[in-house]
């Protein structure tokens, strides 16, 4: 789990994750147009997801989480022996491919890319820190503590992680102003 190649197949799960809710959702982002269930503003578990993310709670996307959170686990219905920390590896993986999915949705939809990733362009995206929306930094964080708890070494294969993400999302954003400006 700790290999190269799981960080490239990480990368690769966001990107086509991102893709499939580009072809589903289209320009309307958190299933603003999508005829999925909306669970009571009042309900507790509304109210919780609110509270965190200051979104309004969907179907579409308790299932989107379950659905990484079942790809992430595969690995261990294949074969490989669970363990605290390759647990702990495996929710850290979910929180930055949640967060790297976010981003290339942006990037990747034709209604958006680059030039509309800020505040006024994203209603559902209420808080920023700096650049992006506060769940970014957040996701990473508990990322990085769920990285940290697990061992030194996956700390350290954690930085990797980082590393890679940051150079393939950098590559991919200069391609996507290069090309789109080839375009205008």
């Amino acid at each position: 789990m700790l290999s190269i190649g799981y960080i490239l197949a990480l990368y690769a799960l966001a990107a086509v994750l991102a893709l499939l809710e580009i072809q589903i959702e289209g320009r309307y982002g958190w299933a603003e147009k999508l005829p999925c269930h909306r669970p009571a503003e009042s309900s507790f578990l509304a109210r919780l997801y609110f509270k965190f993310t200051n979104k309004p709670l969907t179907g579409y996307h308790i299932v989107f989480a379950f659905l990484i959170l079942f790809i992430l686990h595969l690995p261990f219905f294949a074969g490989i022996c669970w363990t605290k920390e390759k647990e702990l590896i495996t929710l850290s993986a979910f929180f930055i491919v949640l967060v790297c999915e976010d981003f290339l949705w942006f990037l990747y939809n034709p209604f958006y890319g680059v030039c509309k990733f800020n505040k006024h362009s994203i209603w559902w995206h209420r808080k920023w820190l700096g650049p992006c929306p506060i769940e970014y930094p957040l996701g990473v964080l508990l990322s990085f503590i769920l990285a940290l708890l697990a061992s030194l070494k996956v700390l350290i294969w954690w930085l990797h992680l980082m590393g890679i993400f940051l150079g393939i999302t950098l590559l991919q954003v200069g391609w996507h102003i290069v090309t789109r400006k080839k375009m205008a």
